[in-house]
């Protein structure tokens, strides 16, 4: 059944256009797009209870603060199956949400035809809901992929605080796994656990991120991090699932690709690409930030935190020993206190280094929203908690690094506008005060949020479109802002994955 087929079929082409949004009323919306009519509420069953000090009680007290429900934006994507248990297998749309601090839960539904969203249709636009005592809040977003024994499945890590085994773990559960209303572990769902964590210190995975190593179009290999700081490579390229498990071992004992420190757990999505230097099987590098934004005890955290990009070569369990750092340089305080600049230290992975990391300047600094590639640039942003409430939760920085050595980009020109004329090129470079470094491409700005200077609050994640970079925060005054930043222009060269979802089937 071809994809390109179904996706021109007048009735998929000229569907309407809905947005679907979580909210913590408890409910995931669709929103007509042409004039923002709710065209459906669904309330995962997990949020009703009859006890008193759960479920949607709270929204009818009086004395309500605020609480989490439907907090975990949706993955929305195309996949070939059933809807119900003795139905047959057809292209569908799919949404998977969960509810990250409101909830231990994933659940899909079928979007395929809004016109389909009625009360009575119900039960066929709910496909399933997924919970198990090793899955806990659902912080992590799934990624739906083809697997390599031919079905479909959600991809995502056990989460936090579980009230299972404590171990860090990844789920794979399958599309069509859940849809007579019975979920079988091993036939169902597949669970690989990292064997790291336990009852009394509970670790959990975070996103994966999902690639295929060989380009037919089956998820191959898993990269995810945990709350220890660790980063684990996950091989899932055999069509045996018996087969599925963790990449590294040492010995009989599996073991991270990167043994992290324990005061830098990972709570963001890696990116991974294609090493840009050196070959072999695998040979990916993948960047990811350290950091923590949870729970209230997370705003007065003063560990120092990081980024990194490691090379999975195939063969080693790597620590920051193994890693070349690139640190900030001093003396532009003067005319150029609103960007940063990093050093350009050679990273040479031929003779052993196995990649690099940053040590991020500012107290309390940390990276809690997904890094992104663009050209030969990775591409985070920062945070910096504050409980002033004057500065929107705090501030940060969006940083701009070079992918194979983590210093300063040094390509021609830079990768960020510093001088405001519109442009990305060698007028933005810049010379510290002492002019100990000369025409240096800046590797970080200040955000900012507002054109009039007025802070930004915390940067989220940024999105790109053509050479310009769009990144929201947290000052929401007279209805919030957007900072548009101009950046290097790629011309007609690749951009690299930045998603499993972007990948397209036809």
């Amino acid at each position: 059944a071809s994809y390109t087929n179904w996706k021109s079929q007048t009735a998929v082409k000229n569907r309407t256009p809905v947005l679907y949004v979580g909210a913590n009323d408890g409910m995931m919306h669709g929103f007509r797009s042409s004039d923002g009519e709710e065209v459906m509420a669904y309330i995962p069953s997990n949020l009703f209870s009859t006890d008193t000090t759960s479920g949607l009680h709270y929204l009818a007290d009086p004395a309500y603060l605020h609480r989490y429900y439907v907090d975990l934006p949706p993955t929305v994507t195309d996949a070939y199956v059933k809807a119900t248990a003795a139905g047959t297998a057809a292209w569908r749309t799919l949404l998977l949400g969960g509810q990250r601090g409101g909830g231990k839960a994933i659940f899909a539904l079928d979007i395929t035809d809004p016109t389909s969203f009625t009360e009575a249709n119900a039960a066929n636009t709910v496909l399933w809901e997924f919970t198990e005592s090793d899955l806990g809040y659902t912080y992590s977003e799934p990624t739906v992929a083809l697997m390599n024994n031919g079905k479909w499945a959600a991809i995502f890590g056990n989460g936090y605080n579980d009230s299972g085994s404590g171990e860090a773990q990844l789920f794979i559960v399958y599309l069509e796994g859940g849809l007579d209303g019975i979920w079988t572990s091993g036939t169902d769902y597949i669970k690989i656990s990292t064997g790291s964590g336990s009852t009394s210190d509970r670790n959990g995975l975070s996103t994966p991120a999902v690639i295929d190593e060989d380009g037919n179009g089956t998820a191959d290999r898993i990269y995810a991090g945990d709350l220890y700081g660790d980063l684990w490579a996950f091989d899932i390229s055999n069509s045996s699932t018996s087969k599925w498990t963790v990449a590294h071992k040492s010995g009989n004992t599996l073991v991270p690709l990167y043994d992290g420190l324990s005061s830098q757990p990972i709570t963001v999505e890696p990116v991974v690409a294609t090493h840009p230097t050196e070959g072999g099987s695998p040979s990916y590098m993948v960047y990811f930030g350290t950091g923590q934004y949870l729970v209230d005890g997370d705003k007065t955290s003063t560990d120092t935190q990081s980024f990194y990009g490691i090379w999975d070569s195939g063969d080693k369990l790597l620590q920051r020993s193994d890693l070349i750092q690139q640190t900030f340089e001093t003396g532009f305080d003067t005319y150029y206190a609103d960007y940063r600049v990093l050093t350009e230290n050679q990273v040479n992975y031929a003779g052993g280094d196995d990649g690099w990391y940053i040590d991020l300047p500012t107290i309390a600094e940390r990276v809690v929203v997904n890094p992104a590639i663009r050209g030969d640039i990775v591409h985070f942003n920062t945070l910096i908690p504050s409980l002033d409430p004057c500065t929107y939760g705090g501030d940060g920085w969006l940083m701009a690094v070079d992918m194979a050595t983590g210093g300063r980009s040094n390509a021609e020109g830079a990768p960020i506008d510093t001088n405001g004329d519109g442009e990305v090129n060698e007028y933005d470079l810049l010379t510290n005060d002492d002019q100990s470094v000369v025409d240096a491409a800046a590797s970080g700005k200040k955000f900012k949020g507002r054109k009039d200077g007025d802070g930004g609050g915390i940067p989220a994640e940024s999105a790109f479109l053509g050479d310009y970079q769009y990144t929201p925060g947290t000052n929401t005054d007279d209805g919030g802002d957007i900072q548009v930043d101009k950046i290097k222009d790629l011309g007609d060269s690749q951009t690299g994955r930045l998603s499993w979802e972007e990948i397209s089937l036809d």
